[in-house]
């Protein structure tokens, strides 16, 4: 028996493995990539490098961009032992005004009129 997966049914070994072997693997929830698409939040201080690579390509190939980059940020970590450091990202936080054009929106209830 194996554990659950996350649809509730169990999965034996050898389904697991499909017909062809380890190659036809169900492909699962990707952890790099959940976590790019976090860069995608105005706060996020890997938010300027995805505005940029949004501007050129599509989302998908965005989220694999910024996911590469988080690879390469947390194997330097690995390698040199050291904690995050935001300034190495050559970003600078700085609070910016946003301004939303609204096209529509709804009645007021004194507005609304009865049609007979």
């Amino acid at each position: 028996m194996t554990p659950a997966t996350g649809s509730g049914m169990v999965i034996s070994p050898s389904e697991a493995l499909g017909s062809c072997g380890p190659c036809c693997l169900p492909v699962g929830p990707r952890p790099g990539c959940e976590a790019a698409q976090h860069a995608a939040r105005p706060r996020h201080p890997l938010n300027p490098y995805w505005q940029r690579i949004c501007g050129r390509q599509e989302y998908k190939k965005a989220v694999v961009a910024i996911a590469q980059r988080l690879a390469r940020i947390l194997y330097a970590m690995w390698r040199k032992r050291e904690d995050f450091d935001v300034t190495q990202l050559n970003v600078v936080e700085e609070e910016r005004i946003r301004t939303r054009t609204y096209y529509w929106r709804l009645k007021k209830p004194d507005e609304q009129f009865v049609v007979a």
